[in-house]
């Protein structure tokens, strides 16, 4: 049964009662040493030995349900770990899918940007294409295009044409712009061969003192 003088036991009675008890568990001699000094310092503090099993037990008990809160604080930890990296995962894996699908549009705008600009490349070259090609039809026409051939109407035998005043040029072929032949001043005679109809001119056919050409037939009168 405990004493009276436990009142007086301290917190470094009990720390030295501790070590004393730690060192049971040590070698023979070392142990048996151990105990005696236990037995000393128990007698001394007026513990006796239910209260030191009491509080031997008591301490495993606590130790257990430290270690044991332990535990699951460990697993609580562990569980947490493991949701956070699952977390983590999803979290990169919906990146990556949006990195990826940030360079596909990307991909898609550059691309339809290509094509555009493609698209207008090709309609200015053919826009330049046409205006040069048009350009030199214009000034290459008369000379690309040949003469059609003219639809026969004989004119009425003995047919005369004047050249009116102020002279005309008697063409080699029944086109503005064609080789001149000669020069026929105001009031020249000459035999009508044909008239002939190109490019919504009537032209006549002469014979003029043996050059033969054409001239509009706005250009003299035939009688």
């Amino acid at each position: 049964m405990a004493s009276d003088n436990r009142t007086s036991v301290n917190d470094e009675d009990f720390e030295r009662l501790a070590s004393r008890l730690a060192m049971l568990a040590s070698q023979d001699g070392e142990a048996d040493n151990a105990g005696r000094a236990v037995a000393q310092l128990a007698r001394r503090m007026g513990l006796s030995g239910g209260d030191l099993k009491e509080m031997f037990l008591a301490g495993a008990k606590r130790s257990r349900a430290a270690a044991a809160a332990q535990d699951q604080e460990v697993e609580a930890l562990r569980a947490a770990s493991q949701q956070a990296e699952a977390q983590l995962a999803a979290v990169q894996a919906e990146r990556d899918q949006l990195m990826a699908e940030a360079s596909r549009m990307r991909l898609a705008r550059y691309q339809a940007a290509s094509r555009r600009s493609l698209a207008l490349k090709v309609a200015a070259a053919s826009l330049s294409v046409s205006v040069l090609v048009g350009g030199a039809l214009l000034l290459l026409w008369p000379s690309l295009v040949p003469p059609p051939s003219l639809p026969a109407q004989t004119a009425r035998p003995g047919s005369v044409a004047v050249v009116r005043g102020g002279g005309v040029a008697l063409l080699r072929e029944p086109v503005r712009g064609a080789p001149v032949v000669a020069m026929l001043p105001p009031g020249t005679r000459a035999t009508v061969r044909r008239l002939a109809w190109n490019m919504l001119t009537q032209w006549a056919e002469l014979d003029a003192d043996g050059r033969d050409g054409y001239v509009a037939t706005t250009d003299i009168d035939i009688f």
